[in-house]
C-alpha cells in the first residue's frame, strides 16, 4: 500500500519539495552561443585508444563531411566515452556544431532534439503539439549555417535505427554507438564504416585503473594486472572497481578486492542468472559477469553504509535512464527515506545519498541541465537484483508514486516541467500491470501523461493506453475515495483536450461533488475542481452555471492564497473569459485589468503570462467595438513579444493573428490579409503545414477572402483546411466541423444554395450529436442554416429555425447575450421579408435598445440594427 504520512510530516515533506521545485532548473533554453549539446564534461581519466580515434578522425575528415560511421561493441566497453573524447577533440564552436543525441528510445530522441532546438533557439521549438523531430531535421538540412557533427548514442535495435534514420539529414557527419551490428549497419550503410570496440588491451586497462584510483590505494603492479584480467579489461567494470576501492581505501587492498570478487564469481546464484538474462545476446558471458560482479559488490557496500541511497537508486532504475530531473530524484529520495520510516527529511540527507551514488559511479550529472543519468548496465543489473530479492514490484510502485507526485496535474498546465518529466512517465507506464491498490495511481498517471503527451506529440499519443485507462476509471471510481477523485479529475481534462466536452463536464462534476464531501468546500483541491468544472461548462456553452461556479472558485482562492497567487490569477482568467462569452464585457474587462495589474506587479510587464493577459484584454476591447484601444494594446503586445520572444515565436504569431482579427472587424481587409498571410507562411515554415495553428491561420485568411467577395480563393483554402482536419483530427472534431461550416458560408455567399444547405445540415446534425443540441456552436449551425433558407425565400423554414435558435439562446445564454441579440435581429429580418412589418420593427427596436445598452452605440452590430430600423420605419410610413 502507499505510505501514509502523518499530517505534520506531510506538511514538512511538502515544504521540502516546494523548496526543491523552486531551486531546480526550469529547463530554460541555453544561450545561442552554446553550439554543443554534449551533456558530459570531458573525462580527465580517459585512456586513449589511438587506433579507434584515428579511424574516426580519418572518416570524419574535412574531405568527407557527410559520412556516417559506427562504433559497435558490448555494453561497458567504452563506446560512449570514445565518442565523448572525439566530440571534445574536434574543436567545436564556433567552427563546428556538435550534437549529442540519445537514440536508445523515441522519448530520448525527442528530448535530445529539444535540447538542440533550445540551444540554437530554433523558432517553433516551444509550440505545443509541434513536430520537434521534423523541425530540427529541417533546420539542420536547410537553415543551419555551421558544419555539424551528430553523435547518435545507444542505437541498440534495428527498429529504432529505422525510426531515427527518418530524422537525420545527409549534410553532416554522423557517429553512431551501438551494441547491435545490424542496427548500426542500417544507419551507416556499409560494414566498412563500422569498427568493433572490444575490451581494452591489458596496458590500457591498467592505465585506466591507475588514473581512477586515488593515491591512498596501495598500488601493486602484479595484483593490478591480475585484477584487470579478472575484470576482462572491461572499462565499466574497471571504473566501478576503482570507485569501490577509493571509498574503502583504508580497508581494502587490490589483493583483498580481487580475492573477494573471485569468491563471489564462483558462488554463482543470482549473478549467473542475472548476467545470462541481461546479456543473453553475447557469446562471451565472462565479460558480462565482470560488470555484474563489480556492480553487485559496490551496491552491497552502499546498502550497508546508506540503505536510503540504495533505495533511491532502486526507485530511479524504473525511469528513463537519461535526463532524470533533480525534482524527480529528490521526490524519489524522500520516498526512499519514508520507506525506512525516517521522520525528519531534509535536503541535505538526500544530497548525501546522491553524493554516495555519484562517488560509486552509479549516477552521473548532466553539465547543462543538472539532470542525472545512469549507465544502462547499472540500471538493468539493479532491476535484476530487485527481481531476485522479491523487491521488484514494491520498488516499481514507489517509482509510480514518485513520478505521479512530480508530474504537474493537467489543470496546472506546467508545460516546461511536463516536457522534462514525460519520458520518465512513459517509462513507468511500460511496467504495467500494477497491483490492485496501485491501479488508481497508475490510471491517473495514464490520463495525466496522455494529456501532456498529446499537447507535445499530437492527438494520437498514447491512444491505446488512454482507451484502457478510461474504461478502468469507470470501474474503479468511488466518489468517497481521494485517489479515485484524482483519477477522475485527470480524466476530465483529457476529455477536454480531446474536444469531448460533455464527458469532460460529467467527470468534472462528479469530482467536484466528491471533493466537497471528502475534503470540504474550502480545500484547495476542491477549489481547483470548481475552476475546472466552470471551464468545461464554458466549453459546453452553459455560461450561467459556469459563471456561478467560477465565482466560488475565485473567492475561495483569493481568501486562501491572496490576489497575487497563480491559482487566483488563473481563476480570474477563467471567470473573465466566461463573462465575455455572455457579453458581460464591462465586468470581464474589469477582471482582466485586475489580472494584468497583478501580473505586472508580481511577474513584470514583459513576462509571457502578463503579455497573454494583455492580449486577452485587447480582445475584450475588440468585442465591445473599441477598435482603437484594441489595436493600440494589440500592437504593444505584438511588438513586445517580437522583442522578448522573437518574431517567429508561437505567442508572437498569436498576437499578430489577434491584431489581424481587429483589422478584420473594422473592415480593413487589406491590412488584415497582409498580417494573416505573414502568420500563415511563418507557421507553415516553423510548425508545418498540418499543424492545428497553421490550419487556423489558413481558415482566418479564407474568411478575409470571403469578406472581400473573393469566393474562389476562399473556397480553395477552406476545402484544403477541411480535408486536412478530417485526416488529422477526424471528421467529427469540433475544428473540422468549424471548417465545414465556413465552407457552407462560402457556398451561401455564392448563391450555391443546395451545396450550402447539404453541408450546413451535415454540420448541424454532427454538432448536435457531438456537442449537444444547446451548445453555442450547434446553435450557430442552426442559425446559418436558417440564413440559407432565408436567402432562398423559404421564409417559413427560416423563421421556424430562427425562433428555435433565439429561444434556446435566451434560455441558455440569457436575453442580453450578443448571440441572442444576433438571433433577434435575424428573426426581425425574416419577418420583414414576409411583410410582417409591425412585428419586424418591434423586434428590431427591442434588439437595438439592448445592443446599445450592452455593446455600446458605436458597435457595428448596433449601427447595423439602427440602419435597418430607420429604413423599415420609413418604408412602413410609405405603405
Amino acid at each position: 500500500m502507499p505510505l501514509i504520512y502523518g499530517e505534520g510530516r506531510q506538511k514538512a515533506l511538502s515544504r521540502l519539495l516546494k523548496e526543491i521545485w523552486e531551486s531546480c532548473k526550469d529547463g530554460s533554453p541555453a544561450l545561442p552561443s552554446m553550439l554543443s549539446t554534449v551533456p558530459y564534461i570531458r573525462n580527465p581519466d580517459f585512456v586513449d585508444r589511438p587506433n579507434i580515434l584515428a579511424w574516426i578522425r580519418e572518416k570524419g575528415s574535412l574531405g568527407k563531411p557527410t559520412s556516417r560511421i559506427a562504433l559497435v561493441g558490448v555494453g561497458g566497453v567504452g563506446k560512449s566515452q570514445i565518442a565523448i573524447e572525439y566530440a571534445y577533440s574536434i574543436g567545436g564552436p564556433p567552427s563546428t556544431l556538435i550534437l549529442w543525441v540519445y537514440a536508445g528510445s523515441r522519448a530520448g530522441l525527442e528530448q535530445s532534439y529539444r535540447d538542440i532546438a533550445d540551444a540554437n533557439r530554433i523558432p517553433g521549438r516551444d509550440q505545443l503539439g509541434g513536430d520537434i523531430l521534423g523541425l530540427v531535421r529541417k533546420w539542420l538540412r536547410t537553415e543551419c549555417q555551421t558544419p555539424w557533427v551528430m553523435i547518435l548514442d545507444n542505437v541498440d535495435d534495428r527498429s529504432m535505427a529505422e525510426y531515427v534514420d527518418k530524422f537525420i539529414p545527409q549534410n553532416g557527419f554522423v557517429l553512431v554507438t551501438s551494441r547491435n551490428e545490424d542496427a548500426a549497419a542500417y544507419l551507416v550503410g556499409d560494414h566498412t564504416n563500422i569498427i568493433t570496440v572490444g575490451p581494452m588491451r591489458n596496458e590500457n586497462a591498467l592505465a585506466l585503473l591507475r588514473k581512477k584510483l586515488r593515491r591512498e590505494v596501495e598500488w601493486d603492479d602484479g595484483k593490478a594486472s591480475d585484477l584487470v584480467r579478472a575484470l576482462d579489461h572491461i572499462p565499466l567494470a574497471v571504473s566501478q572497481a576503482a570507485a569501490f576501492l577509493n571509498d574503502k581505501a583504508s580497508k581494502y587492498s587490490l589483493s583483498r578486492y580481487l580475492d573477494e570478487i573471485r569468491i563471489e564469481g564462483e558462488k554463482g546464484g543470482f549473478l549467473e542468472k542475472a548476467y545470462r538474462d541481461l546479456w543473453r545476446d553475447l557469446t562471451d558471458f565472462e565479460q558480462a559477469n565482470s560488470v555484474v560482479l563489480t556492480w553487485h559488490k559496490s551496491f552491497r557496500s552502499i546498502q550497508a553504509e546508506r540503505p536510503t541511497a540504495a533505495a533511491l537508486l532502486s526507485v530511479l532504475s524504473f525511469f528513463d535512464r537519461q535526463e532524470i530531473p533533480e525534482i524527480l530524484v529528490y521526490i524519489s529520495g524522500a520516498r526512499s527515506h519514508g520507506f525506512y520510516h525516517i521522520r525528519n527529511i531534509s535536503r541535505d540527507d538526500i544530497d548525501e545519498d546522491i553524493y554516495l551514488l555519484k562517488k560509486y559511479a552509479f549516477l552521473s550529472q548532466d553539465v547543462k541541465s543538472n539532470g542525472y543519468r545512469m549507465h544502462r548496465l547499472v540500471q538493468l543489473s539493479l532491476r535484476k537484483w530487485l527481481e531476485s530479492t522479491s523487491r521488484f514490484t514494491r520498488t516499481k510502485e514507489e517509482s509510480l508514486l514518485a513520478i505521479l507526485e512530480a508530474l504537474p496535474t493537467p489543470d496546472q498546465e506546467d508545460w516546461i516541467k511536463s516536457r522534462v518529466l514525460l519520458p520518465h512517465a512513459e517509462a513507468i507506464l511500460s511496467f504495467a500491470p500494477f497491483r490492485k491498490p496501485y491501479l488508481l495511481p497508475y490510471t491517473t498517471l495514464c490520463h495525466t501523461t496522455a494529456y501532456y503527451a498529446r499537447a507535445w506529440k499530437g492527438h494520437q499519443a498514447l491512444q491505446g493506453t488512454v482507451k484502457t485507462a478510461a474504461t478502468r476509471t469507470q470501474t474503479l471510481f468511488n466518489p468517497k475515495d481521494v485517489l479515485a477523485l484524482n483519477c477522475g479529475f485527470s480524466l476530465s481534462w483529457l476529455f477536454l483536450a480531446d474536444g469531448k466536452y460533455n464527458e469532460a463536464a460529467k467527470w468534472a462534476r462528479q469530482v467536484l461533488e466528491g471533493r466537497e464531501i471528502v475534503l470540504g468546500p474550502d480545500n484547495l483541491d476542491t477549489l481547483s475542481a470548481y475552476s475546472s468544472l466552470a471551464l468545461m461548462l464554458r466549453y459546453q456553452g452553459k455560461y450561467q452555471e459556469a459563471e456561478l461556479i467560477s465565482r466560488k472558485a475565485r473567492i475561495g482562492f483569493k481568501t486562501a492564497l491572496g490576489i497575487d497567487h497563480p491559482k487566483t490569477q488563473k481563476s480570474n482568467n477563467i471567470l473573465a473569459s466566461i463573462l465575455l462569452f455572455q457579453g458581460k464585457y464591462k465586468e470581464g474587462e474589469k477582471l482582466f485589468l485586475e489580472l494584468v495589474n497583478a501580473q505586472k506587479r508580481v511577474l513584470g510587464e514583459e513576462h509571457p503570462d502578463t503579455l497573454t493577459s494583455m492580449g486577452d484584454l485587447a480582445l475584450t476591447y475588440g468585442d465591445q467595438g473599441r477598435w482603437k484601444e484594441a489595436e493600440e494594446l494589440g500592437v504593444q503586445v505584438m511588438d513586445t513579444r517580437k522583442r522578448v520572444l522573437g518574431e517567429e515565436h508561437p505567442d508572437t504569431l498569436t498576437s499578430m493573428g489577434n491584431l489581424a482579427s481587429t483589422f478584420w472587424d473594422q473592415g480593413r481587409w487589406k491590412e488584415a490579409e497582409e498580417l494573416e498571410v505573414q502568420v500563415m507562411e511563418t507557421r507553415k515554415r516553423v510548425l508545418g503545414e498540418e499543424h492545428p495553428d497553421t490550419l487556423t491561420s489558413m481558415g482566418n485568411l479564407a474568411s478575409t477572402y470571403r469578406s472581400q467577395g473573393r469566393w474562389e480563393e476562399a473556397e480553395e483554402l477552406e476545402v484544403q483546411v477541411m480535408e486536412t482536419r478530417k485526416r488529422v483530427l477526424g471528421e467529427e472534431h469540433p475544428d473540422t466541423l468549424t471548417s465545414m461550416g465556413n465552407l457552407a458560408s462560402t457556398y451561401r455567399n455564392q448563391g450555391r444554395w443546395k451545396e450550402a444547405e447539404e453541408l450546413g445540415v451535415q454540420v448541424m446534425h454532427a454538432r448536435k450529436r457531438v456537442l449537444g443540441e444547446e451548445h453555442p456552436d450547434t446553435l450557430t449551425s442552426m442559425g446559418n442554416l436558417a440564413s440559407t433558407f432565408w436567402n432562398q425565400g423559404r421564409w417559413k423554414e427560416a423563421e421556424e429555425l430562427g425562433v428555435q435558435v433565439m429561444e434556446t439562446r435566451k434560455r441558455v445564454l440569457g436575453e442580453e447575450h450578443p448571440d441572442t441579440l444576433t438571433s433577434m435581429a435575424n428573426l426581425a429580418h425574416t419577418r420583414k421579408s414576409q411583410s410582417q412589418n409591425e412585428e419586424a420593427i418591434s423586434f428590431m427596436k427591442k434588439c437595438f435598445k439592448l445592443q446599445k445598452q450592452i455593446l455600446g452605440p458605436h458597435h457595428p452590430n448596433t449601427e447595423s440594427s439602427l440602419e435597418a430600423l430607420n429604413r423599415w420605419q420609413v418604408d412602413n410610413l410609405e405603405i
